[in-house]
């Protein structure tokens, strides 16, 4: 009985990490194309080069610094956003609240590509790591069921407006053919 009612709960929790692994996976080429185009090449060796010399604990707080920046950030931007005195503060603070959350994700991309050698010292943070990878794992298969679903609701309706769609296409033909003979 108590499984069946956290059932929701977990599909919830497993969706909200995929999204955070999703968001991981969208901007990390963009980020790596970006260090790949600026001359960020020389930053990066040299930014590797004393993170190789840092403790592996100093490392850890620069690898969480933006986050521990930006997390005040993105608080702020959703109380802006729910004060709702007009709509303007809605899309303001999502605004910034995306933005936060864009630029923190691509700064966090880049440090832990940066990082990770130094960050896998730590004992803690590996099992950490290795929970991640497989909590992706888990939240995957938790959502597989709705993820076919959605996928054969969305072939349903791609295929009942199939013919809609046809029929709009020759419409539109039949209005362009019209306008071409009357411009002759």
């Amino acid at each position: 009985m108590v499984r069946k009612l956290l059932k929701p709960l977990w599909v919830l929790l497993a969706l909200l990490f995929l999204l955070e692994a999703w968001l991981w996976d969208l901007i990390a080429p963009p980020v790596a194309r970006m260090v790949a185009l600026i001359p960020w090449q020389r930053f990066k060796a040299w930014l590797a080069a004393r993170i190789a010399a840092m403790p592996a604990a100093w490392v850890l707080v620069l690898f969480v610094l933006p986050d521990a920046v930006l997390f005040p950030v993105k608080l702020g931007a959703l109380w802006v956003a729910a004060q709702g005195q007009f709509a303007g503060h809605a899309v303001i603070g999502m605004g910034v609240f995306v933005i936060a959350k864009i630029a923190g994700l691509a700064v966090t991309v880049f440090l832990f590509e940066v990082c990770r050698p130094k960050l896998m010292e730590l004992a803690w943070f590996c099992r950490m790591y290795d929970w991640v990878l497989q909590a992706r794992i888990w939240a995957g298969i938790q959502v597989a069921p709705i993820r076919e679903d959605i996928r054969l609701i969305l072939a349903r309706v791609k295929l009942a407006l199939s013919p809609t769609r046809a029929g709009v296409m020759r419409l539109i033909e039949r209005i362009r053919s019209k306008m071409h003979h009357r411009g002759h």
